[in-house]
């Protein structure tokens, strides 16, 4: 069986949080979602990295699990959180949930570290993880970004550089969200939602809500 894009990152995205380089203030995305949140609630952060959103959602009161593939990065995810986000070591596109647990699922970059099969596995393992009524919130880089097309060629929209990313289309990813049971609240593409030092990459983000 080939490897997924997940797995064979897996050694680049261990030496990264393992050297501590991922930015600890919480993203723009996370600080929008947080605004938007009216009660405290069950909020899986999807591809958690260090933590930076956990912490912050913890902060604010929500109960938090980090899911995410590196081990080290969920070391950091303790050490971030101060031991108050749940820590979960698992693949989002192969986990098996059973039932409805999380009022919340938020996935900041990390449906674009998975081939196309596995994002289509992960967004229906979030169907069934989130309650009636539940939101998934996703950000992701679109196809208009700078960096699509750079570094080698991986599959249809997947280039790696120094790991491999997915880019996507706004259109693509409501019609599969659509194909699902989610109702699409928010879908907008555009530059000034994810700015890191000189970076300001083009994004697509979406808002939906499981029926």
């Amino acid at each position: 069986m080939s490897k997924t894009l997940t797995s064979s990152d897996s050694e680049y995205w261990n030496s990264y949080y393992r050297e501590s380089k991922a930015p600890t203030l919480p993203s723009q995305f996370a600080v929008h979602v947080a605004d938007t949140l009216e009660a405290k609630k069950v909020i899986l952060d999807l591809g958690c990295g260090n933590g930076r959103d956990s912490s912050y959602f913890c902060r604010e009161g929500h109960t938090v699990l980090s899911l995410d593939t590196s081990h080290e990065a969920l070391l950091e995810v303790t050490k971030n959180s101060n031991s108050k986000a749940f820590p979960i070591l698992a693949d989002a596109a192969t986990v098996t949930p059973t039932k409805p647990f999380a009022d919340v699922v938020y996935s900041r970059f990390s449906l674009h570290s998975m081939d196309k099969d596995s994002y289509l596995s992960c967004i229906k393992n979030v169907e069934t993880m989130l309650v009636e009524g539940g939101s998934f919130w996703i950000e992701v880089r679109s196809t208009e970004d700078e960096l699509y097309e750079q570094g080698d060629f991986v599959e249809e929209c997947v280039y790696k550089t120094d790991h491999s990313r997915r880019f996507s289309t706004l259109k693509g990813i409501v019609n599969d969200l659509e194909n699902l049971s989610f109702d699409i609240l928010f879908a907008k593409e555009q530059r000034g939602w994810a700015m890191y030092e000189d970076q300001d990459p083009k994004v697509i983000r979406i808002h939906c809500r499981r029926k």
